[in-house]
């Protein structure tokens, strides 16, 4: 791999929060580096040409886990992110928002191939499972982030 040949992209993810107060992750891994294992993320990818972040953000739930939404939050946390994927070095700019849901059923239907190929389990976390599991997640400032949303009043 040519370290000098990094794609360069930009991302929008969704932290879905549900009425008990806990995250929605995926579960994903490299099909081409089955060495790293895998890692847990919120639900997002990049965004096309001429979209948005949140449409990029409102897409992508629905292609990742079946959720239509209307309305996002603000940016909660963004970062810039360099990781190898799909036999590429990536360096992601990402912009994270928030949706609540009552509870959501996942749905993996509408995923793309790459998706398909990657994303292997969802699952929900709640501030206490993100401060003491072992496994590995992204953005590492989540349990902060969660349990700073979380203790606002929620709206709406």
């Amino acid at each position: 791999m040519d370290p000098d040949n990094v794609a360069d992209r930009r991302a929008a993810r969704v932290l879905v929060i549900d009425s008990r107060d806990r995250v929605l992750l995926l579960r994903a891994h490299d099909p081409h580096r089955a060495d790293v294992g895998a890692w847990w993320h919120a639900p997002g990818g990049g965004l096309n040409q001429g979209e948005t972040a949140p449409e990029a953000a409102r897409r992508e739930l629905q292609e990742e886990i079946g959720l239509a939404i209307g309305e996002l939050s603000g940016v909660v946390h963004a970062e810039v992110v360099s990781f190898h994927y799909f036999g590429r070095r990536v360096r992601q700019q990402q912009w994270f928002y928030v949706t609540r849901v009552d509870d959501h059923v996942v749905d993996f239907s509408g995923q793309e191939d790459e998706e398909r190929n990657a994303i292997d389990a969802a699952r929900w976390w709640s501030v206490s499972d993100l401060q003491t599991t072992t496994e590995e997640f992204f953005p590492a400032v989540l349990p902060e982030l969660l349990a700073k949303i979380v203790a606002q009043p929620r709206t709406t």
